[in-house]
């Protein structure tokens, strides 16, 4: 009985950090522009409560949002800017053939590179102290290390979210999950796999 209770508790404290960190992520990112930094927050909460590590959530995920402010932000920005323009040019390219082919395939490598930079340089930012640039390489270098585990990354985080909003469009009730889970739900699927990645390569924050 024992043994149960404490199973039940652990798993009703996994999901209030799953539902919190993503009501936490979703409030801190309505200026758009800080999506970066509660990303980074939410990385960090989630990667805690995975490997045992759990802290008081509101705290945790504010002092990570504060510390990683200024990398994230200039890397979500840079991220939103440069998937604008890809954006764009893919469309005004559409329907073009010859050399503008060329165009798209370049904006598709671009996109992958951006999804490469979102499963690794912001967790990163919540594990580590580094600088910016370090970030950037680390990400692109783990991405090319363990190509297996970058692909199921992006499947773990990609896959829910988009399944979430999917049904969403045909039950409420999945609406509702999408505000207490969407984002996060993927995120903490892909903590095991981030944490044994990481703590190959240097000690954890404090």
């Amino acid at each position: 009985m024992f043994e149960y209770d404490g199973t039940l508790v652990s798993v009703m404290n996994k999901i209030m950090y799953v539902v919190s960190a993503n009501l936490l992520f979703i409030a801190c990112s309505l200026p758009i522009v800080t999506t970066g930094a509660s990303a980074a927050a939410m990385y960090a909460v989630l990667l805690g409560a995975q490997s045992g590590k759990e802290k008081a959530i509101i705290p945790a995920f504010f002092k990570s949002f504060k510390d990683t402010f200024v990398p994230a932000t200039v890397l979500w920005l840079g991220m939103m800017i440069t998937a604008g323009t890809m954006w764009l040019n893919y469309r005004l390219t559409a329907g073009f053939h010859g050399h503008y082919e060329v165009v798209r395939i370049f904006c598709n490598l671009v996109a992958v590179l951006l999804a490469l930079l979102w499963v690794y340089a912001f967790p990163a930012m919540a594990y580590f102290t580094n600088t910016l640039r370090g970030y950037l390489q680390f990400a692109l270098a783990i991405s090319i290390s363990y190509l297996l585990q970058t692909a199921l990354l992006i499947v773990l985080q990609a896959g829910p979210l988009i399944l979430i909003l999917f049904l969403a469009q045909f039950s409420r009730l999945f609406t509702i999950l999408f505000f207490l889970c969407g984002f996060s739900i993927g995120v903490y699927l892909s903590t095991p796999v981030l944490n044994r990645i990481f703590c190959r390569y240097g000690q954890e924050k404090k």
